[in-house]
């Protein structure tokens, strides 16, 4: 979570939203970011089919890492259209 945002999301997004499942990895991304990083982050604790809170007009990039491979393709495709 933390390293794609920290090498490369961050250098093109002015704020990062990191969803993940995991809280555990979450306070781990926060650590790795440092504070001055983690200031442009919101960190959301969600499943992805649980995540009704960010509307699809709030988001410029969408960066999908170890997801698709997961998903059933009715799935996927549901999700990319939410």
């Amino acid at each position: 979570v933390g390293r794609m945002t920290k090498l490369c999301l961050l250098r093109v997004c002015e704020t990062v939203n990191l969803v993940e499942a995991d809280s555990g990895w979450l306070r781990r991304a926060k650590v790795y970011l440092g504070k001055k990083r983690a200031a442009k982050c919101t960190f959301t604790c969600a499943r992805l089919d649980e995540l009704d809170a960010l509307e699809a007009a709030s988001a410029d990039l969408v960066w999908i890492q170890w997801t698709l491979q997961y998903l059933t393709d009715r799935h996927a495709v549901r999700a990319l259209q939410a």
